[in-house]
């Protein structure tokens, strides 16, 4: 078994990682938790993952399933169905495409059946209480939301990112290691690399 598989399958019996209606989504501590168990599973089977290296290594993995269905689920009108993509770890993120049709875990929104219960439960405690501690709660619940809406807003941002921004990301760390001069002969290698291939042409960026 693959460590890819070792660690989706550990990450899919843990729906606090990646169900937006489960009732830990949004609590960071006990996702830290969670992240550290999953790597000491790894660990277990000799793979030295700590927690940022676990769930970096799976929201690629997870970005690599989202691009790859959505090239298949891109299918033009009257063409017949594809077959499913040949990536070998595709099937095991079932689980992220049944939570709602194929479509929650690429959705950066909040599921609409969480936010309808969330707001009944809301609704029928808030109706059992004093007034003043009615405030009180409404007060909190109103910070809730402020939190959660901003962690809406880093998982939409976090989501729209393809390989392209990782990749330059992992660039951009590289070049911060150098110092101020050797990372401007890089900049200008890759300019080069760049001119060459959208010009098809052998190009020296001094002579620009």
């Amino acid at each position: 078994m693959y460590w890819q598989e070792k660690l989706i399958n550990a990450v899919k019996g843990r729906p606090c990682l990646w169900d937006k209606c489960d009732e830990n989504y949004a609590n960071k501590n006990i996702k830290a938790d969670n992240w550290r168990a999953i790597s000491e599973e790894m660990v277990e089977y000799s793979y030295s993952f700590d927690e940022k290296t676990c769930a970096m290594k799976y929201r690629n993995l997870r970005d690599n399933f989202i691009k790859l269905r959505r090239e298949h689920l891109a299918l033009p009108s009257g063409s017949s169905p594809k077959a499913p993509p040949k990536w070998p770890f595709f099937r095991l993120f079932d689980f992220l495409s049944d939570r709602s049709n194929a479509k929650s875990s690429v959705d950066v929104n909040v599921p609409q059946e969480c936010k309808v219960k969330n707001n009944v439960v809301a609704a029928v405690s808030s109706s059992r209480q004093p007034p003043a501690k009615r405030r009180r709660n409404e007060t909190t619940i109103s910070k809730i939301d402020s939190e959660l809406e901003k962690v809406e807003q880093a998982l939409a941002a976090e989501d729209a990112k393809d390989e392209h921004d990782y990749y330059g990301s992992s660039i951009a760390k590289r070049l911060r290691k150098l110092t101020p001069h050797k990372a401007a002969l890089v900049r200008v290698e890759i300019e080069k690399v760049f001119l060459n291939v959208e010009y098809n042409s052998k190009v020296d960026i001094f002579d620009l």
